[in-house]
């Protein structure tokens, strides 16, 4: 009797075991369930844009500095007219007793300019007007041309020339004449300022001629190295 009791206990606590279990197990299967549901199986789309970046313009080529000035090789930047009047005197023969007095006017144009070849540079972005940095140093101003104007040159008065067996050496005087009257009126355009005035003017057509291609930072400076014009930075 007590045997029967025993294997009944066994097999009450077996029964409760297999019980417990049995609820383990479809507790853990019913967790595992719900928390896969939870869990979303796609990233839900959003309407947020992505920023893009907006491209720079392009620069525009064009033709270097050197290019716009290698056609010419003189800048003519200054001009003036000097007008003189001088006497030219000769005496010869037997007691100087030929003498022939020869009184010239003169018209002198005289012009002034700058070398284009002898141009120094300092270019950044050279050959892209819009972003180009430009320096030119000019050279020393010069004289170009000094002419007479012989059209409206002539003699205003001449005395002598007509004494009998007295040689005309009226050509001769003449030509002396011109000679020294260039020579003056060649100083006198310097002390004038032609000079001066044709490297200024020169910065003045320099720059019109860069900006009409579309070069905006420019900076010109005379031959001793002083700044004379500038346009932007």
């Amino acid at each position: 009797m007590a045997s029967t009791e025993g294997s009944s206990g066994r097999l009450s606590m077996i029964f409760a075991f297999v019980a417990l279990a049995i609820l383990i197990g479809v507790g853990f299967a019913f967790f595992a369930n719900n928390s896969q549901s939870a869990i979303p199986t796609t990233i839900p789309k959003t309407n947020t844009a992505i920023p893009t970046s907006t491209p720079l313009p392009t620069p525009t080529p064009g033709p270097t500095v050197q290019q716009i000035f290698q056609r010419e090789s003189m800048l003519l930047a200054a001009s003036t007219r000097i007008p003189k009047i001088d006497v030219e005197s000769s005496k010869s023969g037997w007691l100087d007793l030929c003498q022939n007095d020869v009184q010239y006017r003169a018209y002198f144009d005289i012009k002034a300019g700058v070398n284009l070849n002898l141009f120094r540079y300092e270019i950044t972005k050279n050959g892209y007007p819009q972003e180009a940095n430009v320096k030119i140093y000019l050279p020393e101003p010069t004289i170009v041309s000094n002419e007479l104007d012989l059209k409206n040159s002539g003699i205003i008065t001449k005395d002598g020339a007509s004494v009998p067996l007295c040689n005309d050496n009226t050509a001769e005087l003449v030509t002396k004449l011109q000679q020294k009257l260039q020579e003056q009126a060649l100083q006198d355009a310097k002390d004038g300022g032609i000079l001066k005035n044709a490297e200024y003017n020169s910065a003045e057509e320099i720059l019109k001629i860069l900006q009409n291609v579309g070069y905006r930072n420019v900076t010109i400076f005379d031959h001793n190295g002083t700044q004379i014009r500038k346009i932007g930075q």
